[in-house]
């Protein structure tokens, strides 16, 4: 919600490689997306406008053209601090 769209413009992950990806958000901070260690893009925001939600979906989106990843995700971790 609230529009913003961030996505990076290097890093093929579709090489049937394994690759780690990594979303970083802070409050007033904004986000960073890290592909294989490297900075790949950031945006402003760094928290979510749903109020309303109980959790998040991981490999799907409903804004997508394409919903569903369509690849293997394998350990997923989540943390409330850097």
């Amino acid at each position: 919600w609230n529009n913003e769209t961030i996505s990076a413009t290097e890093g093929n992950v579709a090489d049937g490689q394994f690759h780690t990806w990594m979303q970083v958000l802070r409050m007033g901070g904004g986000q960073q997306i890290f592909l294989d260690g490297k900075l790949v893009a950031s945006g402003p925001k760094g928290v979510s406008d749903f109020n309303t939600e109980q959790g998040f979906l991981i490999g799907y989106s409903n804004d997508a053209g394409q919903p569903y990843f369509q690849g293997e995700i394998d350990d997923v971790k989540i943390w409330d601090r850097p």
